[in-house]
């Protein structure tokens, strides 16, 4: 049986969507008013630590080269015993599988979300557009890994445009002004840390 994988354009894809996500639209009115003006602070320190955190799973897939990082990375680091190698890994899986239903739930709410600001007529059917777009996405991981890949590969370009077109849009027309970002942190220690 053929070994089934994905290549790079579509790993690319699954680490940028995975670190991109829905939260930078759906967040980004409540850190704007956490953290003011200085909420692209908080996007670009959250891009760091993110980056950070794509540059440890690359070591570590170097260094453990085998399937289920989530469980063996932990495993492998913290582990001194076999127990406690299981129960790393354990406590990780299940913090990662729980981590995974709340971010799924949470992206399913808001393309309900968007999708009834885009078309008023979906507004009434919020909660079932959110279920259809759990089984969607659930059918998708169903198939072959290479469907997915291709799947998830379309659906992170779209997001990559959409914020392209935002960023063009936004700057491209000429109505904004750098005196908008005087005062930089306009809500006092509460701006200074909103990135946190």
């Amino acid at each position: 049986m053929e070994k089934k994988k994905l290549g790079l354009v579509d790993s690319t894809a699954v680490l940028v969507g995975g670190m991109i996500g829905s939260a930078i639209f759906a967040l980004s009115g409540v850190t704007i008013v956490q953290a003011g003006t200085a909420a692209i602070l908080s996007w670009i320190i959250a891009g760091l630590i993110l980056f950070g955190y794509g540059l440890l799973n690359a070591e570590l897939a170097t260094k453990y080269p085998r399937s289920g990082g989530v469980f063996v990375f932990p495993a492998k680091v913290l582990g001194k015993t076999e127990k406690s190698s299981r129960l790393w890994g354990w406590i990780s899986s299940w913090a990662y599988l729980f981590g995974c239903w709340g971010g799924a739930a949470f992206s399913a709410i808001f393309v309900s979300v968007y999708l009834g600001v885009a078309f008023p007529v979906f507004n009434n059917y919020q909660a079932l557009i959110a279920v259809i777009t759990m089984i969607v996405c659930g059918v998708l991981n169903v198939f072959d890994i290479s469907v997915t890949g291709k799947a998830n590969t379309l659906l992170t370009a779209l997001l990559g445009l959409a914020i392209l077109m935002f960023v063009g849009v936004s700057f491209g027309s000429g109505e904004w002004s750098g005196e908008l970002f005087s005062p930089f942190f306009t809500q006092g220690a509460g701006g200074a840390t909103g990135w946190i």
